[in-house]
């Protein structure tokens, strides 16, 4: 089995993507914006509800044509006492996924963000104009 070697800072090996912005309290399904696997193996899922409840779920959906995710593939519960999630899936079965947030209780929900991983071309940018603004720092000195 070959392991996956990190060189180099992390933000330049995985891609980060926010996939919704945060909710207002309600008890309606949160959807996430679909995510495109294309050159990834894995993907981490993170998310916060603002109210612990064990009916709060989160469900990755997956599809192979881009417009059609339905599939339900994997789940996880905050359970009563935890309102931090995160879902991490190693070699992802499509292309395509969108994480879903179901609130058992009124709650506001956090932004939803994926890790991916496991690239195969290992040059990431994670810069996105309006959205995420990386920088990288090697030893800098106490101010």
């Amino acid at each position: 089995m070959s392991a996956e070697i990190l060189n180099g800072y992390i933000s330049e090996n995985v891609k980060i993507t926010k996939l919704a912005d945060h909710s207002t309290a309600a008890t309606s399904d949160v959807t996430s914006s679909e995510l495109d696997m294309a050159g990834f193996k894995h993907v981490m899922f993170c998310t916060s509800f603002g109210t612990a409840a064990a009916g709060n779920l989160i469900t990755m959906h997956q599809g192979d044509v881009s417009g059609s995710v339905a599939a339900t593939v994997a789940l996880l519960s905050s359970g009563t006492s935890d309102e931090d999630v995160i879902l991490d899936v190693k070699n992802v079965g499509a292309r395509y996924l969108k994480l879903v947030a179901t609130r058992g209780t009124s709650s506001t929900l956090e932004s939803i963000w994926a890790v991916q991983y496991g690239a195969d071309d290992k040059a990431v940018d994670n810069s996105t104009s309006g959205t995420i603004n990386v920088a990288t720092f090697n030893a800098p000195a106490l101010a």
